[in-house]
């Protein structure tokens, strides 16, 4: 049966029951930030402390392989594209805020272990400190 993703709560739940072994179901998990690929999606679920936000979280397409942050121990830099009215580092939207579709850098903070931990909305121009820390998934789309 098909089945329709429809918010970010279903991706990151259908993601993070997914092997990151081999594909199942049209996607395979990915582990770690060196695993990534342009086309890749990741998503994240909402943080409680945001509960009064009507979204469930985001949802984005990795379009550049993972590079080391230059000052941040087990910080990565990714390109991304997503819909948003916030912008990313080096985004491609009009900073008018009416938001839509474009493309941006964020970062993420991974465990040793090669668990994305949380995300920094603006890349290199924020503080590690002030990331947000979410359960966030990593997948790839499969035949």
């Amino acid at each position: 049966s098909e089945m329709c993703i429809r918010d970010s709560r279903e991706f990151h739940t259908v993601i993070s029951n997914r092997s990151t072994d081999k594909p199942h179901k049209g996607w395979l998990r990915l582990h770690g930030p060196k695993s990534m690929e342009p086309g890749d999606v990741f998503a994240w679920i909402k943080p409680s402390f945001w509960k009064h936000r009507k979204n469930t979280g985001h949802v984005g397409i990795v379009l550049s392989a993972a590079r080391p942050h230059p000052s941040q121990a087990n910080v990565w830099l990714l390109d991304v594209a997503d819909s948003s009215r916030y912008l990313h580092e080096n985004d491609s939207r009009p900073p008018d805020g009416k938001g839509g579709y474009g493309t941006g850098t964020m970062a993420f903070l991974f465990g040793e272990d090669g668990t994305a931990l949380a995300y920094g909305w603006y890349g290199t121009e924020q503080s590690v400190d002030t990331y947000v820390a979410t359960s966030i998934v990593f997948g790839r789309v499969v035949k």
